[in-house]
Formats: structure tokens, C-alpha cells, sequence
């Protein structure tokens, strides 16, 4: 049996990227959605057309992926699982 985890990738122009990691897909998408609050000064960022995710995205399995600056600083949250079997 394997445990699901829930993943929001950040990367930005400036630093390495960064997992942070959840329990639930909410708890993930809350996460997901605060961090673009707090990046309002810097955001194209468009609420009303939040989830940007092409098809290709969907296909690799993230849930969803937001753009939120000129420099394409963005992030996605997407289902893993821990010791998954290859």
C-alpha cells in the first residue's frame, strides 16, 4: 500500500524551487492559494481564470498551476506517492 501525498512546487526567478508538502489536496490548494494572495504587488495573476493548466499538465497528473509574475515565477500542486513502486 502506498500513502498519497499532495505537492506545491514554487519556483521562482530568485531562488531554488521548493516542495512543500501536504496531507490533503486541500490542504495543498489552500496553501497554493494563500501563497498567490501574498503575491499580489508583483501578480498578473488573474483569480477569475486561476487554474492555467494545459492538457499536457493534466495528463502528468497536476491538479493545478498558476503564473503569477512577468518573470514567469509560478507555481503547481500535483498527487504523489510515497514509496510508490517504479
Amino acid at each position: 500500500m502506498s500513502n498519497v501525498i499532495y505537492v506545491v512546487m514554487v519556483e521562482d526567478l530568485h531562488t531554488d524551487p521548493v516542495a512543500h508538502l501536504f496531507s490533503t489536496e486541500e490542504r495543498a490548494m489552500q496553501f497554493a492559494r494563500t501563497y498567490l494572495a501574498g503575491c499580489g504587488d508583483i501578480s498578473p495573476y488573474d483569480e477569475e481564470n486561476e487554474n492555467q493548466l494545459t492538457d499536457n499538465m493534466k495528463r502528468a497528473g497536476w491538479l493545478f498551476y498558476a503564473c503569477y509574475s512577468g518573470e514567469g515565477d509560478c507555481l503547481w500542486v500535483l498527487r504523489s506517492e510515497v514509496d510508490a513502486d517504479v
